[in-house]
């Protein structure tokens, strides 16, 4: 008892240290600014409980102390007055005739550690800064069209794009200079270069800020002469340049670096459900396999990190974002729905259970990131002494991978691998034990943002999860941050979609109204709660109406330069997204306002996946979906009016022997039988050019309105069972669908649709 009160006096002692400490102004610090830095003094006294202030090192205070941002805050005891992104600051910088330096990183970067570590917490750096300077840092995730402009701009210089970026701007957003890392004395050297060229020759800078500024292509406009390219055509040309642009020995696209490429993976499997294809399965396995095997996924607490930084995808760069674990599980889970391997499941269903106990936080959402450093060291919270596993190794089917840190002077570490295929109860504990090891470390750093758009991605995938695994509490989970993000995000007065929680920053990114939108719609497919389909409905209008650039990113001078894309980055376009949504409330409701498709973005879309085909792979799914309709397991027809969901009834080998097609129509709706009793009527019959035993649901007979003989129909909840012929379950069938929806005083056009098992 002893013990422990003086543990919680050390800790009050600690507390009262931090709220009293006397925090030094940047130098440099304008005489104007000095009476702002009281305010932030007292800001910083509010700030006991705050953890990520508390442990950010140094002894100065600027303004990011008042700020939401986890990232922002780590720099809130620099020496560097930096200042967040607002269009004041830019004003400012006109008005005083100064340039601005721009740093661009996000809370759980190693690199954004590295450089604030030896750059930013150096007095001589920001007396360079705050001499000649306006300091601007921005956190990525919550200006994400800012990034993606100047993400695109270092591409273009450097020929690849990392965080942190290091930019020096002219009052109007342009870059006179771009980089990402750079080392301590480089920097001074940089910033005390360009100040003196800015006050001896600015229109030199400036026509090289120009210059810069060019090489970005101009973003997306209306019309255009794209119409004559023929979709089909498209989609099978480009699916051709995807195959050559991927790694057959380990998957993924060529290069040393490996990304996930959750949108291309998607598509793969889009295209699998759509024709057999053995060359593209074979490649997309070696990557899901390659994937779920190897560093870049954690194998002991689940999850996968960001990206790996091997082609093999064995060491991983160590930090854990949620839009990866959304994704990630989704693509799993189709994997696992059209290759039928139980690995496949095992991961998707691992990774979303980390994510919730990880990430997720009841009545608030899921938080953005975890860290890739842990006390100072890059992956430290991951690796491992050989000594500290010397029991787990012992264990059949646990291995590791060999870490060299890049300082080259720590010792070797080793990451712990185990592939799912050897599970088994003397594994998991092994594991488990490593994770209790590991958490016995301390608290890896986490960012406790709860961005709007990646929770729309985490509904998403676990209301698709919950139907598919027949997990209530994953839906439990999704139905309430849906709930809770619709009531503490959205404006229903203004139509205005909140990106963040900190609402006075009045940042909206049209992303978060995509993801949302399509979450919501996601839930609607699983509940069929009306609720949830009005509510993406209304995110839907409302980004209709706010879609133009200043209102969607708020306090930014940029213009049409950071305008939404229809290039994907590490998530897909939301305009594409956003035309995805359009395309799923078509088909589920009979809104007459969704009947006007935009011929423009149709034609836009198609030009640029025609010229750039690896940037706009959301393009051709959503290209595939509106000429072909959608492959999913849960299918729409009749403007919603009926519905089927694909179920495998029977495996064999990763392989489906018998598929169940379920079928929901609304009250007043229905089908015609198997065997219509008019010979003039269309039958409901399986096509396909294998031998099938195909089980019809007993029809019923019925008279209506329009006409007086009976009819024999399929109505309300009924199956179709198909079952390939013995000796004949892995092979790959293609069966087409025939389907005209009437009732009582109309028939629709017939639909087909075409389904692959």
């Amino acid at each position: 008892m002893k013990l422990a009160g003086l543990f919680i006096f050390v800790i009050c002692i600690s507390f009262q240290v931090n709220a009293d400490a006397v925090f030094k102004r940047p130098p440099s610090l304008p005489e104007r600014e000095k009476t702002q830095f009281d305010q932030w003094n007292k800001a910083a006294k509010r700030k006991n409980e705050d953890k990520v202030f508390s442990k950010a090192e140094g002894k100065y205070l600027n303004a990011l102390v008042n700020s939401s941002s986890p990232y922002l805050r780590q720099h809130a005891k620099n020496p560097v007055n930096w200042k967040p992104w607002r269009s004041k600051y830019l004003e400012q910088a006109k008005a005083e005739n100064k340039l601005i330096f721009l740093s661009i990183g996000y809370s759980t970067c190693h690199w954004c550690h590295t450089m604030a570590k030896e750059s930013f917490s150096d007095a001589e750096v920001a007396k360079a800064v705050n001499s000649s300077y306006i300091a601007i840092k921005i956190d990525r995730e919550e200006l994400p069209q800012i990034d993606r402009y100047y993400a695109s701009l270092l591409e273009a210089v450097k020929g690849s794009a990392g965080w942190p970026i290091t930019a020096i701007i002219n009052s109007e957003g342009l870059p006179i200079y771009i980089d990402s890392y750079l080392p301590k004395d480089k920097l001074i050297n940089l910033l005390t270069r360009v100040d003196t060229t800015w006050k001896n020759n600015p229109e030199f800078l400036l026509a090289t800020a120009r210059t810069i500024s060019e090489l970005v292509a101009p973003p997306e406009t209306e019309g255009g002469n794209h119409a004559d390219i023929d979709t089909a055509e498209l989609l099978n040309s480009s699916k051709n340049k995807i195959l050559t642009a991927l790694d057959s020995e380990f998957g993924g696209l060529k290069g040393e670096v490996k990304f996930p490429q959750e949108t291309l993976l998607l598509y793969l499997l889009d295209e699998l459900r759509r024709s057999a294809a053995p060359d593209l399965e074979k490649l997309l396995l070696v990557q899901l396999n390659n994937m779920m095997n190897g560093g870049i996924r954690d194998h002991v607490d689940g999850g996968f990190h960001r990206y790996s930084t091997d082609k093999e995808w064995i060491v991983p760069h160590y930090e854990k974002m949620l839009y990866n674990q959304a994704l990630m599980a989704q693509v799993y889970l189709e994997a696992w729905q059209v290759l039928y391997d139980e690995d496949y499941q095992f991961i998707a269903t691992e990774t979303l259970d980390f994510a919730i106990e990880h990430l997720y936080q009841a009545g608030e959402g899921f938080y953005s990131a975890l860290d890739a450093d842990f006390k100072g060291e890059e992956g430290g919270f991951y690796l491992w002494a050989e000594a500290d596993i010397e029991d787990a190794l012992e264990v059949e089917g646990i291995s590791y991978y060999s870490f060299k840190p890049a300082d080259n002077k720590s010792n070797r570490k080793m990451g712990v691998l185990s592939k799912p295929e050897y599970r088994s109860p003397e594994i998991s504990k092994a594991l488990n034990k490593l994770s209790q090891k590991r958490h016995a470390r301390g608290d890896l750093h986490r960012d406790d943002k709860v961005i709007t758009s990646w929770n729309g991605l985490m509904i998403h995938s676990l209301a698709m999860a919950s139907r598919e695994l027949n997990r209530e509490d994953y839906l439990k989970i999704a139905q309430s941050v849906g709930d809770a993000l619709w009531v503490s995000r959205f404006d229903t007065k203004t139509g205005k979609l909140f990106r963040t929680s900190d609402t006075s920053q009045e940042l909206f990114s049209l992303e978060d109204y995509a993801y949302l939108s399509r979450g919501y719609v996601g839930l609607y497919d699983v509940t069929q709660n009306p609720k949830w389909l009005d509510r993406a409905k209304t995110i839907y209008y409302s980004a209709k109406a706010y879609s133009s650039p200043p209102q969607l990113t708020k306090a930014t001078e940029l213009g049409p330069s950071a305008s939404p894309s229809l290039a994907d980055g590490e998530l897909m376009s939301p305009i594409v997204i956003l035309q995805e949504v359009e395309l799923a409330l078509k088909n589920r409701t009979l809104d007459p306002k969704l009947f006007k498709p935009s011929v423009s973005i149709l034609n836009q879309i198609k030009s640029r996946a025609s010229e750039s085909t690896i940037g706009h792979i959301s393009s051709l799914t959503h290209l595939n979906n509106g000429l072909h309709g959608s492959s999913g397991n849960v299918r729409y027809f009749a403007n919603g009016m009926g519905r089927f969901s694909i179920v495998c009834a029977k495996k064999i080998d990763n392989a489906c022997a018998s598929l169940a097609l379920e079928f929901t129509l609304n009250d007043g709706w229905h089908i015609n039988s198997n065997t219509p009793l008019q010979d003039y009527l269309k039958p409901t019959i399986v096509e396909s050019s294998s031998v099938l035993t195909v089980e019809y649901p007993e029809p019923i007979t019925q008279t209506l309105g329009f006409q007086r003989e009976p009819l024999s129909l399929f109505a309300g909840e009924f199956s179709i069972v198909i079952t390939k012929k013995p000796n004949e379950e892995t092979h790959k069938t293609k069966v087409n669908l025939p389907l005209q929806a009437c009732n009582d005083e109309i028939c629709l056009l017939p639909e087909k649709s075409v389904v692959i098992f």
